[in-house]
């Protein structure tokens, strides 16, 4: 057989059995009325995740969307192309309904900046109408509306067509009135408990701030028609709302809060999704802090001393007391999801050795589930290992205890619901090689003229010496810890 025509033969047999791992997962269940998904099918402990979560379903999209480019690239005319995109657009525009059947809630927003006038963060699943009461849940969640309006521009600048009419218009303008006073506005963030003891203390955040920063520039003067449209189409943005913004980001990391002073959730601010960062030293400074502090061997940590699905957390409340938190210390869960982000972060950076590196990582990680390969949501320390894995850890060094002091960093425990449905393994890679030849959707390559603004770093330069010391140590007991024959291995949980 011809060379040129037994590569594409290939190259389609190879997206169609990303195709059919997709659609095992991912497709299989997205309704067919509203378009929208479930976070999973699975009713535990620690609530009802059959319903729709904003943040969760565009996450989920990204995978199909990134199989619909990869059609179009190399089998235009291939009917999947078009199934595909369809799934996409109902998704978003599913999304777009249950977001406009509550504008009144974001016009009052606008005015009142109560939480209990944001939009709702999840919708039922069957119905798109909300499901959970105001003052029942942490709604207000600026990044999962930012990063809704940040896909939206990408997939219209990609060539699908999801604003048909001048309403839309207008409520896509209001969305961006809406995030556009992020870096002022409290929320209770990707998490959604807000400060980490979870007594519904609202925080600005680095993940919320970094991502609204990212939509409010991809949008100012896009047109949502696409190619197609003109004047009244597009929208726009206030300058000095990109400006605060970028200078709140800038001044807040490498921390997420005033109550996290690293947290995983940050990877989507520096690198993909959001690319919301200009500054290499910082973002190299923030991606350094999550790898030294949070990696483990089966994932990241979501931030330290994070309570959440460990085997002794108390499911039947949902905060936790000041003297509770130091319970969790070395045994928080670990995520292999974001070892997904490193993975899509060194590919962005042409860092190929650190990329194939969290490849295998995931590949070992990876489960056969009916003939797809799965990635578990996470990994717990069972209770028989409770107390060995805290023996494990060395002491840490005299200077870093002085530095928490110094500096008045807090340590504490969190509450999360994001990405419960069990990705597949193949729809990483998919999104991987597909937006190979994407990155230019959004370029994060425009110039900083805004410095960051900060009066703690003259006392972080006084402690570089001992910051790098830290960071010294780090490096090598987190090796041994990790490579120890006395690691205490973790057990995997998976949410269906």
């Amino acid at each position: 057989m011809d060379t040129e025509l037994k590569i594409p033969e290939e190259r389609l047999a190879q997206l169609d059995r990303h195709f059919d791992a997709i659609h095992a997962i991912i497709l299989a269940r997205q309704h067919p009325v509203t378009g929208l998904l479930p976070a999973s099918t699975a009713v535990t402990v620690h609530g009802d995740y059959t319903d729709a979560w904003v943040r969760d379903n565009v996450y989920s999209i990204y995978a199909v969307w990134g199989l619909t480019l990869a059609y179009q690239r190399h089998a235009p005319d291939h009917r999947r192309t078009r199934e595909l995109e369809h799934s996409v657009v109902r998704l978003m525009r599913g999304l777009l309904a249950s977001m406009m059947s509550q504008a009144e809630k974001v016009e009052r927003f606008k005015h009142t900046q109560n939480p209990l006038d944001a939009l709702h963060a999840k919708y039922e699943t069957a119905t798109g109408r909300p499901i959970v009461a105001d003052d029942q849940w942490g709604h207000l969640q600026l990044d999962a509306t930012s990063l809704y309006l940040l896909t939206l521009a990408q997939m219209i600048a990609g060539g699908i067509d999801l604003i048909w009419s001048p309403i839309e218009v207008a409520f896509i303008q209001n969305l961006i009135y809406y995030i556009g006073r992020a870096y002022r506005t409290p929320d209770y963030g990707i998490w959604e408990r807000g400060h980490k003891m979870n007594l519904g203390n609202r925080e600005i955040n680095s993940s919320s701030v970094g991502i609204a920063l990212a939509a409010l520039e991809a949008l100012d003067g896009f047109d949502l028609y696409g190619s197609r449209g003109d004047r009244t189409t597009q929208v726009h943005v206030l300058p000095d709302e990109i400006a605060r913004a970028r200078i709140t980001l800038h001044s807040l990391l490498p921390w997420e809060s005033a109550s996290k002073e690293v947290d995983a959730a940050t990877l989507a601010v520096i690198g993909f999704p959001a690319f919301a960062v200009d500054d290499e030293e910082l973002t190299e400074k923030t991606r350094s802090r999550i790898v030294e502090r949070l990696q483990g061997r089966y994932g990241c940590k979501r931030f330290l001393r994070d309570g959440h699905q460990t085997v002794l957390e108390d499911t039947n409340r949902l905060y936790y007391e000041p003297s509770e938190l130091k319970i969790f210390e070395h045994i928080e869960c670990e995520w292999p999801l974001f070892f997904t982000y490193l993975l899509l972060d060194a590919h962005y950076r042409e860092e190929s050795e650190t990329a194939a590196e969290y490849r295998t990582r995931l590949e070992s990680l990876e489960e056969k589930r009916d003939g797809v390969g799965l990635l578990p949501e996470l990994y717990y320390v069972p209770a028989s290992s409770i107390e060995a894995e805290k023996k494990i850890p060395a002491a840490k060094p005299a200077c870093l205890m002085r530095m928490f002091r110094w500096c008045g960093l807090k340590v504490s425990g969190g509450w999360a619901s994001c990405w419960r449905m069990g990705f597949s393994s193949a729809a990483i890679w998919i999104l991987w090689d597909a937006i190979a030849g994407e990155r230019n959707l959004r370029s994060p390559s425009k110039p900083l003229f805004l410095r960051r603004i900060s009066r703690r770093r003259p006392i972080w330069r006084t402690l570089a010496s001992s910051s790098n010391a830290w960071r010294s140590w780090k490096r090598s007991n987190s090796g041994r810890r990790r490579n120890s024959p006395n690691f205490m291995p973790r057990k995997a949980r998976f949410r269906h």
